[in-house]
């Protein structure tokens, strides 16, 4: 099993378990070198062998810390790795996470439930499309749809045919092209002041238009009203008789938990790192 530890915790352990183990062969050296009962000789050969002894174990020490930080850092960089490959290249995860251990098959846990609610929602925004779609093709009002830079996005037949133009003429031009007349920049301004629908004043034909906010109550799409039905749409409310939000189909994520702030003990941290369950 691999273990993620904090720095600071494994130079303190590292710190602690050599000041201790030196502490010791050097109490060991002196204690032994005093001795009365043997001889000099004999009472300094002794003392070095604790001495040794107490060298051989720090170095034990310090060769298992170094290996477990390698192993760590080894870790880091994999994930990394395998981050960077499937934000490029759509590189599959789910194979080089179980080489991992535990901790990759953790990962690919939570990956696996973010795939499948981000699926949920992609097929979801696809379906709203098509339906939007299929809506702006049999309204009878004469709109477009704009996005916040300024490019028509959406038609309705009926706009399409009030300024004899196709589509391929409409969609994804600048509505300054296709509405000289009206600045975009000007309408946006005054949304954004307002934040209600804004109405031309001097145009060659009425021009209304009206903002369409996102959750986060940011404007992402404006609606053009064109021909004089535009004159009634500063006063109608597009809320109206319709639903603040759409009940979501896909199930809410599960929530994380997370740890209270009581700490464990010493015995419980022990039981955790070989394996066992902390005791309640």
């Amino acid at each position: 099993m691999m273990l993620l530890v904090r720095r600071r915790t494994m130079v303190l352990l590292i710190l602690l378990a050599v000041a201790a183990a030196l502490a010791l062969a050097a109490i060991g050296f002196v204690a032994l070198r005093g001795a009365v009962s043997l001889s000099e000789v004999e009472a300094k050969v002794l003392a070095e062998r604790v001495l040794f002894t107490g060298l051989i174990a720090a170095s034990i020490l310090l060769g298992t810390v170094v290996v477990v930080a390698v192993r760590a850092y080894q870790l880091s960089t994999a994930l990394s790795r395998i981050a960077d490959l499937h934000r490029i290249g759509g590189y599959d995860i789910e194979p080089a996470l179980a080489r991992l251990g535990d901790v990759g098959e953790s990962i690919a846990r939570i990956y696996g439930q973010l795939t499948d609610l981000s699926a949920r929602k992609s097929m979801r925004i696809a379906a709203m499309n098509s339906l939007l779609s299929v809506i702006m093709a049999r309204a009878s009002q004469r709109l477009l749809v704009v996005d916040p830079r300024g490019d028509v996005v959406r038609a309705t037949p009926s706009a399409l045919e009030f300024l004899d133009k196709t589509a391929g003429e409409v969609l994804g031009d600048e509505v300054d092209e296709i509405i000289p007349d009206v600045e975009f920049t000007t309408a946006r301004a005054a949304i954004r002041r307002s934040g209600e629908p804004w109405a031309a004043e001097q145009s060659s034909f009425p021009v209304a238009v009206q903002p369409v906010l996102n959750d986060q109550g940011e404007i992402a799409y404006f609606i053009y009203y064109l021909g004089p039905e535009a004159r009634h749409i500063v006063r109608t409310d597009p809320d109206r008789d319709q639903p603040r939000t759409i009940v979501p189909e896909e199930p809410v994520p599960p929530s994380i938990s997370r740890p209270s702030g009581r700490k464990d003990g010493i015995l419980g941290r022990l039981r955790r790192a070989l394996g066992g369950r902390s005791p309640s």
